[in-house]
């Protein structure tokens, strides 16, 4: 996931995984840009991720991606 994000934006620093659920491949994780860049709406983050879905080696149901914007 962290190429995905690298690739689409330039201001990009990281991810970080904040929460795995219980008994599930659930997570919560924030994104992390430098301010010094474009504003990146919380679309551009999910449409990245959905199209980029192919490209990893591991699933993720389309359905289930939310994506939220904090301070």
């Amino acid at each position: 996931v962290d190429k995905l994000y690298r690739d689409a934006f330039t201001n990009y620093i990281l991810i970080q995984i904040l929460k795995f659920s219980n008994g599930s491949l659930v997570t919560q994780s924030r994104l992390y840009f430098n301010s010094s860049g474009p504003n990146i709406s919380t679309a551009q983050i999910s449409t990245t991720l959905l199209m980029g879905l192919g490209k990893l080696n591991f699933n993720i149901i389309p359905e289930s991606i939310s994506v939220t914007q904090t301070s």
